[in-house]
């Protein structure tokens, strides 16, 4: 219930500040941080978060209470950075609060260090690097009876492994996921452990499934004010739609645009990023050509910007579809250098190096070549032939 999280976490600061309580508001403002998170806030989760983290740098105490309220601040700003594509300041907080629960030895601080580290690599597309700590929390978890953390690693993990096609395994974590936490009553995040259980049930090729669970997701997320996680369950609609053998695809493209308007609006640019992607495949698949550039450009952009090299891998096959010449604007070199490096030269890509010739006179304006329209929108075109 968020939206009573953060009218008793004001009143909790208030108090804080009349009593000079800096235990209590650091307290506060840590499930402030994370509830803004939950609703999709994200801004001002990170604002809430840093704040809390600086209190406690200054304040210095070592305590159980102290070192949770540290790791737990460090790992929320962590995941709510990575929701919005700042991976590497994300791989900095982690890193802090990982050596803090480490040399605390504390488990519960350990298992949320490590569940939120993992968590993070996965979304950035490091499947490998995030089984690790994911399967350590989990083995904690069993060990110190952190049941009410358990639901949360148990989704990490599972969609992780069903990501690297171990999908008997995943599939089962996903399951007691979203069993454990309906046992437990914790709503918080259900929706979100709902999404990657559908996106699981569809790798599978559970359309039923993965359709229910989309339905359930979007549900629980509006009941429960979170936004980011509503969009999240959109694009799953949308991925649905556009797998199901009585493929509707026009109502694919609604749930990904509907995905689209929310993301965009709350500053979620993975998953923005992987929106554009799904409805440039399948604008692709409409016969849509030009559209299915205009949107896998721009998820290509995203994925570069971002460093999620896994999720650029994954669009080499897309732009070779729409074309074998793609072209970076001469002001992105390093975007020019990172589709370089990943595509070994099928499609080609090359750096527009021509200069802009000044209007002739009587012409207001140059007209362009479509190409020229693209490289000025986003820095990138993929040469469709006619």
């Amino acid at each position: 219930e968020t939206a009573r999280t953060i009218d008793y976490g004001a009143r909790c600061l208030a108090i804080a500040a009349r009593r000079g309580d800096a235990p209590l508001a650091m307290l506060a403002r840590r499930y402030l941080g994370h509830s803004h998170h939950a609703q999709g806030q994200h801004r001002l989760a990170q604002e809430v978060l840093e704040d809390n983290v600086e209190a406690l740098e200054a304040e210095g105490a070592t305590d159980v209470g102290a070192t949770t309220s540290y790791v737990a601040s460090r790992s929320w700003l962590a995941w709510t950075l990575a929701d919005q594509g700042e991976f590497e300041r994300a791989d900095v907080c982690l890193d802090r609060a990982r050596a803090r629960a480490e040399d605390a030895r504390h488990p519960y601080s350990q298992a949320i260090a490590w569940t939120i580290s993992g968590l993070v690599w996965r979304e950035r597309g490091q499947l490998d690097r995030a089984i690790a700590p994911l399967a350590r929390s989990l083995e904690l978890c069993e060990q110190a009876s952190l049941s009410v953390w358990q639901p949360i690693v148990s989704a990490a993990l599972g969609a992780t492994l069903v990501a690297v096609d171990r999908k008997d395994e995943g599939e089962a974590l996903l399951r007691d996921a979203v069993r454990r936490s309906e046992a437990l009553g914790v709503m918080a995040y259900l929706s979100r452990w709902v999404v990657l259980l559908g996106e699981g049930l569809l790798a599978r090729g559970d359309v039923a499934g993965a359709r229910a669970a989309a339905d359930r997701a979007i549900e629980l997320a509006l009941a429960h004010g979170e936004r980011g996680h509503e969009a999240m369950a959109w694009r799953l609609v949308g991925d649905v739609a556009a797998q199901d053998p009585a493929a509707d695809l026009p109502a694919a493209r609604e749930a990904y645009e509907q995905a689209l308007a929310i993301g965009d609006e709350l500053g979620l640019r993975p998953l923005v990023a992987r929106t554009h992607f799904d409805l440039g495949r399948l604008q692709r698949r409409l016969g849509h050509l030009e559209d299915a550039e205009e949107h896998v450009a721009r998820a290509v952009v995203l994925f570069s910007d971002m460093g999620m090299r896994h999720w650029l891998e994954q669009s080499e096959p897309e732009l070779k579809a729409l074309g074998h010449l793609v072209i970076v604007d001469r002001s992105n070199v390093g975007l020019f250098e990172s589709l370089r490096r990943q595509f070994a030269g099928d499609p080609e890509i090359i750096l527009d190096r021509r200069r802009e010739p000044a209007p002739r006179a009587g012409h207001a304006e140059r007209r362009h070549h479509p190409v020229d329209g693209a490289l000025r929108r986003r820095g990138l075109a993929v040469v469709i032939p006619q």
